[in-house]
């Protein structure tokens, strides 16, 4: 029984049919760095599957949470299951806090200097395996923090994919946002994230139409600041939710050094939930050049119309982009670049390309025809943006700007291939992208 409905696991857990299972969901912090997850189903169940596959993640730092259940680790899928492979309808998992910082994922938890938490609850979701299928379930849930903690989330009522904080910090508000900020937080970021917010959120606006539907709740940890033996700045965007995680020393030293670093990934970050909210998570499923690309390039336009750089400046920057694009073509292609580990050139040269573009659109000003482009790509029906790759409805909007079925060859050929020559490469797809 177990081989079987753990091979199940492995092969239908994403794919799982059937209405939703009902029940109830409890996240408390026992300790401050022990936690547990609480799952009650209204029928009876043979197992519950977590997606989100990160290696090793759950094997480091999840446990069965109750005598007489087992949880099985199989790859980078796991479930929990009564040892006696009887049907159940509450399990439990324990969790200790891993700040670990999965390739190309959210971190499932970011530290506070002051005690507290940020919990990503995407990991504690997934399916569980009823009557010989796998099926979704739907839980109401409630999360509960130790004596003094705050618990700050977007839906505190539901299990749903999203950061909830837990701790001391009072939330500030601010026009259009909630933040929760960690006292550790360099000034340059704090001030670089509270100046950009309303900025980016007033020009998308003006250039796209987009205005939010609630405020932003955006959290700021930095809880190993002054303890991470490694320096990195990361940011994870969910709908209306945003994370920045300052880990080690460097990362305080590249806030300060560069007083539009921390504007320049706010405006990145502002800009997915914009991405979010037009596309949902599809875009970029296939190929996430489309959507890190875009969201690098209209972040350096958008903070160049709010007049953070001179035309001198912005030409440098964008060579910096070239410079950045020719070097990784040389271990990678852009579609290869996310399995081999670099993933830098999704962003990079992904950009470059949404620069290029829109220099053919508008060669005296690149940044608008880049504006022009994502205006165009908004507007296809949603059954376009169901049905087609993200990277097929680029390559269909580059088709109603004008672009011919040459210039759209090229760019599919230079995504696919690692160039002999990137400089050869980059002029080329250059020359090519032509109205």
């Amino acid at each position: 029984m177990r081989f079987f409905i753990t091979l199940a696991a492995i092969w239908g857990l994403s794919g799982a049919a059937g209405a939703d299972v009902s029940g109830t969901f409890e996240l408390t912090r026992e300790a401050e760095r022990r936690w547990k997850a609480s799952f009650c189903f209204g029928e009876s169940v043979s197992a519950l599957g977590f997606e989100r596959p990160v290696a090793d993640f759950r094997a480091a730092s999840w446990a069965a949470g109750e005598p007489g259940f087992e949880l099985i680790h199989t790859g980078r899928t796991s479930l929990i299951q009564r040892a006696d492979k009887a049907p159940f309808n509450c399990a439990s998992v324990t969790l200790t806090t891993n700040t670990m910082i999965p390739p190309k994922d959210y971190m499932p938890f970011s530290s506070f200097s002051d005690g507290g938490a940020s919990v990503f609850t995407g990991y504690l979701m997934g399916q569980v395996y009823r009557n010989g299928v796998w099926e979704s379930y739907d839980l109401r849930a409630s999360y509960r923090g130790l004596e003094g903690d705050r618990v700050v989330t977007r839906n505190p009522k539901a299990l749903a994919e999203q950061f909830v904080y837990f701790g001391p910090r009072e939330p500030k508000e601010i026009a259009g946002a909630t933040l929760v900020i960690d006292p550790l937080i360099p000034a340059s970021a704090r001030l670089g994230v509270l100046s950009t917010l309303p900025r980016g959120t007033k020009l998308l606006a003006e250039l796209f139409g987009f205005r939010p539907a609630e405020p932003y709740l955006v959290f700021l940890a930095a809880g190993e600041l002054e303890t991470s033996a490694t320096d990195q700045t990361k940011a994870g965007t969910l709908p209306y939710q945003i994370l920045f995680t300052m880990k080690g020393k460097g990362s305080a030293r590249w806030a300060d050094s560069d007083p539009l670093y921390f504007p320049r990934f706010t405006m990145h970050e502002v800009l997915h939930i914009w991405q979010r909210e037009v596309w949902g998570e599809w875009l970029g499923d296939d190929h996430p050049w489309v959507h890190e690309g875009a969201a690098e390039a209209l972040a350096y336009e958008l903070m160049n119309q709010a007049g953070a750089y001179n035309a001198a400046e912005l030409t440098s920057l964008w060579a910096t982009v070239r410079n950045k694009c020719r070097n990784l073509l040389a271990e990678t292609s852009v579609h290869d670049a996310p399995e081999k580990g670099r993933f830098d050139t999704v962003y990079q040269c992904g950009a470059l390309i949404n620069r290029m573009v829109g220099e053919a659109l508008n060669p005296d000003a690149p940044g608008g025809g880049m504006i022009r482009f994502w205006q165009e790509m908004a507007k296809w029906d949603a059954s376009q943006k169901g049905v087609l790759t993200s990277e097929q409805l680029y390559l269909n909007t580059m088709a109603r700007l004008g672009f011919g079925e040459g210039a759209r060859t090229a760019l599919s050929t230079f995504l696919k291939e690692k160039p002999a020559s990137p400089d050869a490469a980059l002029k080329a797809l250059k020359h090519a992208l032509t109205l």
